[in-house]
């Protein structure tokens, strides 16, 4: 059974809030497995996407304004109700936690098995760049990774598949695995909306509760945690939003910030 990770939300005790959206109550619990933690002074663009209180998915910094995370956080949430924590290693405590204003999905986003899991979350007010706070770098537009290119994801998901979540920053070295090995591993679904990254040992990956975290490379966000078959199982890899797939929609979306964010 697929997983996507992000959206198990802990809070008050091991239970979940009545309020939270029907579209965040997961089945799976993922986390940054085989990974170790981090400052976010080496990761400064992760931020932790907040809603009633509690970090449920992760996001990257793209512009002073604007965070990108996966569509599939986004459903049945409210701007009124998420916030966006920035500038932390921990992931309910410490830097700030700020309003947005905005959440836009891929308009063409139904299922993160079906693409175009990628969304973008506009801020109340500018960020301000600090040592801790700061912006990645997006890749160009269809740019490749040669597989066996080694990328970090960072996230404060689960540390085994049915384990807690981790308080601390988690960090976790993943090789790119050639799209053609991942679509036969998975049979289905794997197609130019998405990369692969794992090994084929399993043991290491993202896991629930990373789910739109960023997969860097470089500096560069190359992915969007996005789904997989469980977490860090042998023979199959943790499956990321191809950013570089969707440069010119990011673009676009930036361009046009304006009329977004007022309609």
């Amino acid at each position: 059974m697929w997983t996507f990770f992000g959206v198990l939300l802990v809070v008050f005790g091991a239970g979940f809030p009545a309020f939270l959206p029907t579209g965040l109550r997961p089945i799976f619990d993922p986390r940054i497995v085989g990974g170790k933690q981090i400052n976010i002074t080496e990761v400064p663009y992760m931020v932790a996407v907040v809603y009633y209180g509690a970090q449920y998915c992760g996001g990257s910094i793209i512009s002073d304004v604007v965070v990108m995370t996966a569509a599939h956080c986004t459903p049945g949430i409210t701007e009124r109700r998420t916030k966006i924590r920035v500038g932390t290693s921990y992931r309910s405590g410490g830097g700030e936690l700020l309003p947005i204003k905005k959440i836009l999905p891929h308009e063409n986003y139904e299922h993160y098995l079906e693409g175009n899991d990628i969304a973008l979350i506009w801020m109340e007010s500018p960020l301000v760049f600090t040592d801790t706070v700061q912006p990645v770098n997006l890749p160009a537009l269809d740019f490749s990774l040669d597989a066996g290119v080694v990328a970090r994801v960072t996230g404060w998901g689960y540390l085994t598949t049915n384990g807690p979540s981790s308080e601390q920053l988690m960090a976790v070295d993943v090789p790119i695995v050639d799209r053609d090995v991942c679509y036969e591993a998975f049979r289905a679904w794997v197609n130019m909306d998405m990369i692969c990254a794992g090994f084929t040992a399993g043991g290491k990956d993202a896991c629930q509760m990373d789910s739109g975290g960023p997969l860097v490379v470089n500096d560069t966000v190359m992915g969007i945690v996005s789904w997989g078959n469980g977490c860090a199982t042998p023979n199959y890899y943790g499956v990321y939003t191809n950013v570089a797939h969707f440069r010119d929609w990011i673009e676009d979306k930036l361009e046009n910030s304006t009329w977004i964010i007022h309609n």
